[in-house]
């Protein structure tokens, strides 16, 4: 583990996100603690090599240090808190998914073995094996390289993707796409995560998806955690909280952008769910 920070640590340049030379593959430092407090994970592999991140669920909390590898298949609205200091920061390597790509390998796996059955989750922590140290080490190292970077990144974040999926994600996946029901929820998500900005009405999205409204809410649920009401909202506000502390867009235009009509209202949800105004957490 500690090549793979000595590989990570002089590409990083500040705290927050660092874009590297593969276009999927990013790094992540913070070197102060970041107490509970609602964020947004996207499609992602997450490897913390150095650090601790807990995760906050209605029904479970998720902890995740350097021993194991989080994976979210679909957009995630959740709490977290992290573990972090200038002695010891919290350095990741997030590698951005596709969920159409997992599938289509976690499918192709399946082939050659037998499923087993697992829950189906769309976030879950898997065992940061040898197979995956050792393939996350020559990533790093392609990312000091820019034709290694140019030429292997891809196969090298497919490579990723394929061993988390050994390690159990596959077994995770299978259980989603054979249940018809999880099914259509991971496709509501989908529309979610694609059309925040518009109306979205939760019985339209049950019938987009040919189910009831009241398996919906009762799978919907089962999957995220969440109300579908509850998940709209979380994906809203943590886009909007992406915009408001860039600086760049009125408050007013942020609202608009993640599908409030109403400016009071939208401030009135922001500082409920966040514990500051619009206006407090850009300052």
């Amino acid at each position: 583990m500690q090549k793979l920070i000595d590989l990570a640590k002089p590409l990083i340049t500040c705290d927050g996100f660092i874009d590297t030379r593969i276009n999927r593959a990013r790094l992540f430092r913070t070197t102060t603690p970041i107490l509970r407090q609602p964020i947004l994970y996207e499609s992602w592999i997450v490897a913390n090599l150095q650090g601790r991140k807990t995760l906050y669920y209605s029904d479970r909390t998720i902890q995740y240090d350097d021993n194991s590898i989080l994976c979210v298949t679909s957009g995630s609205p959740v709490e977290c808190a992290v573990d972090a200091s200038q002695e010891n920061p919290l350095i990741a390597v997030v590698i951005d998914v596709r969920f159409e790509e997992l599938m289509s390998l976690s499918a192709r796996m399946m082939t050659t073995k037998g499923a087993k059955h697992t829950p189906p989750r769309t976030v879950d922590i898997f065992p940061f094996t040898h197979d995956l140290k050792e393939v996350y080490g020559r990533l790093l190292a392609a990312l000091h390289s820019p034709s290694d970077a140019a030429i292997l990144g891809e196969s090298l974040v497919l490579e990723v993707m394929y061993r988390v999926l050994q390690n159990g994600l596959a077994d995770s996946l299978s259980s989603i796409a054979s249940n018809r029901n999880s099914a259509s929820i991971l496709q509501a998500l989908r529309i979610i995560n694609e059309s925040y900005t518009e109306e979205l009405i939760v019985e339209h999205l049950a019938e987009r998806v040919a189910m009831s409204v009241s398996a919906f809410h009762q799978h919907f649920r089962k999957i995220t955690s969440d109300s579908p009401l509850q998940y709209i909202k979380g994906v809203r506000l943590t886009k909007a909280r992406q915009m408001i502390q860039s600086g760049s867009i009125t408050v007013s235009e942020v609202a608009r952008k993640v599908g409030y009509e109403s400016p009071s209202q939208f401030s009135r949800e922001y500082k409920r769910y966040f514990g500051l105004s619009p206006t407090e957490d850009r300052t």
